[in-house]
């Protein structure tokens, strides 16, 4: 008996994050992927405090499913491409994206109020999370959005978390000269 509840505390956490046709790329671009081999594509749009630098699609196509999209920026940090903003705005929208998603991947592995997730982050101590992780925010209590905007995230947290290590090993070799 005790060998089954130990197998099963085990399975649990990896099965309770995981969901189906979890993304390696977005629209051909794998995670990963440095920016340079895809500049011609890619028009600039801004950098961030952190250093992630933020692209359009030229001539994107601006639909997922039956959802028309207001934006889509493409993350790229220090480990290349890592991150996909989607600003949809309106209801009808969000409900056909969300609808979408969940076509795409499965019933959420998070519901809560303004917010639907799919996959976990390994951060914080999570070992058993998902290489990647599917959100919608339209958490209205911490922004007011205009006519129902909410934003769409897709997250590799498999390459963040390599960009963190990189800066965490850059930072103890800067520390390592002070001393």
């Amino acid at each position: 008996m005790k060998t089954i509840l130990l197998i099963i505390s085990f399975l649990v956490p990896i099965s309770a994050f995981a969901f189906k046709n979890e993304p390696t790329s977005f629209r051909g671009i794998q995670w990963g992927d440095d920016i340079a081999s895809h500049t011609s594509e890619m028009k600039f749009l801004r950098e961030n405090k952190k250093g992630i630098k933020f692209y359009t699609k030229k001539n994107e196509t601006l639909n997922i499913g039956d959802a028309t999209l207001k934006q889509i920026m493409y993350g790229f940090g220090d480990s290349g491409f890592f991150i996909v903003h989607i600003t949809v705005s309106g209801k009808a929208n969000v409900k056909d994206l969300t609808h979408a998603f969940h076509t795409q991947f499965g019933e959420p592995t998070k519901m809560q109020y303004g917010t639907v997730s799919w996959g976990e982050s390994s951060f914080f101590g999570n070992d058993s999370g998902t290489d990647t992780e599917v959100t919608i925010y339209c958490d209205y209590r911490s922004y007011t959005p205009q006519d129902g905007d909410c934003l769409a995230s897709i997250t590799s947290n498999k390459i963040l978390l390599e960009s963190i290590n990189k800066k965490i090993k850059q930072e103890e070799v800067s520390v390592g000269r002070d001393f």
